[in-house]
């Protein structure tokens, strides 16, 4: 679960979305509820592209 997270925040990164704040959103919206921190933490780490070197 967490690769895909980590994906989503990156392919939020890559689409375009401004802040990491947005990505949430999308993700709860889609997701129907609320995000737990495991999941922010993942989305996050995507979107600030933190296991890429």
């Amino acid at each position: 679960m967490g690769v895909a997270l980590y994906k989503w925040g990156r392919a939020c990164f890559d689409f375009g979305v401004n802040k990491v704040e947005d990505a949430y959103e999308i993700f709860t919206e889609n997701k129907q509820g609320d995000l737990n921190q495991r999941e922010r933490e993942y989305i996050k780490m995507g979107f600030n592209k933190e296991l890429e070197k």
